[in-house]
């Protein structure tokens, strides 16, 4: 049997909790789109909560793999504060539908993380810069020095 491909799959509308809790319980949450997903997560605000944090964890996975190919093992932490902070950008949007970054997440999801991943970069350089100049001792005042006779 051939593995089905994420994004094939049609996704229950995103304000059918049964559809849902149908989707993951035959485990195809992993086929869906991320926009899809996201849709589902800000339209089931007060229905199920057990429905929509599987639904969360699954958007969270898959953030997390997306921005683990992106960011370099080169940062400090090797890059886990930085998608930790990105991630935590992106549930902020997801929590209110109708931000800018809210609206843009069940559009196109993919260029918006990209976008946050850069935005947490750009941070936590100009934040390592600030501590490595805050960090640097205080200069003596130049004396005189007396000379020796």
């Amino acid at each position: 049997m051939a593995r089905k491909k994420p994004g094939n799959t049609p996704p229950p509308a995103s304000t059918d909790v049964e559809g849902w809790r149908a989707a993951i319980k035959a485990r195809q949450l992993p086929y869906f789109r991320l926009e899809d997903m996201i849709a589902a997560i800000q339209d089931l605000k007060d229905v199920d909560e057990q429905v929509k944090s599987k639904v969360a964890r699954e958007v969270n996975d898959r953030f997390f793999r997306i921005l683990r190919k992106a960011v370099g093992r080169n940062h400090p932490n090797s890059g886990e504060d930085i998608i930790h902070r990105t991630i935590y950008k992106l549930f902020e949007a997801i929590g209110k539908p109708n931000s800018n970054d809210g609206r843009a997440l069940r559009k196109s999801c993919y260029s918006l993380i990209k976008l946050r991943m850069i935005d947490a970069i750009r941070e936590k350089t100009a934040n390592a810069a600030r501590q490595k100049i805050s960090s640097r001792p205080a200069k003596r005042p130049m004396t005189k020095r007396r000379r020796r006779t």
